[in-house]
């Protein structure tokens, strides 16, 4: 399990390295809809993959019903829209900008983790949230002009 964190930890890294360059290739003209639907489906397709691979398709839809299914459709559209508003974002904004202010959205997630389920963060996840927060509020700060440089 640490080697597959690792791995993905590596492909995170990498993907945002390259994605000043990989911004180039999305046509301006390009239906974001149809954008965001095909980027669900590609995600549905790999994670299909994966648990086929490792043999775990069956133990994870094994209590599955449709009440079960039906109550999916809420979180999934929520995570749909949000992809729309990526897409609306990042075609406004400069790579480096967007995936800083992309990232705030953990601070939100970890507050609200904490107070409607009181999980405590550690002292290392709090210093990198910190970090976060001090970044979003820098970006902020100089795209209205009145940061530094």
């Amino acid at each position: 399990r640490v080697f597959t964190g690792s791995v993905f930890c590596m492909v995170l890294a990498l993907q945002f390295g390259l994605q000043p360059f990989l911004k180039v290739f999305i046509a301006k003209d390009v239906k974001k809809v149809s954008l965001v639907l095909g980027t669900e489906v590609v995600k549905i397709g790999i994670a299909c993959a994966v648990m086929g691979a490792e043999g775990s398709f069956e133990r994870n839809f094994k209590g599955w019903t449709w009440r079960t299914g039906a109550l999916s459709v809420l979180p999934s559209l929520i995570y749909a829209a949000q992809n729309y508003l990526l897409v609306l974002g990042y075609a406004s904004l400069d790579s480096v900008t967007f995936n800083c202010l992309n990232q705030s959205k953990l601070v939100s997630t970890a507050l609200f983790i904490y107070l409607l389920f009181g999980v405590k963060q550690s002292y290392a996840q709090l210093c990198a949230l910190a970090g976060l927060l001090a970044a979003g509020i820098m970006l902020q700060d100089s795209g209205s002009g009145g940061g530094v440089g």
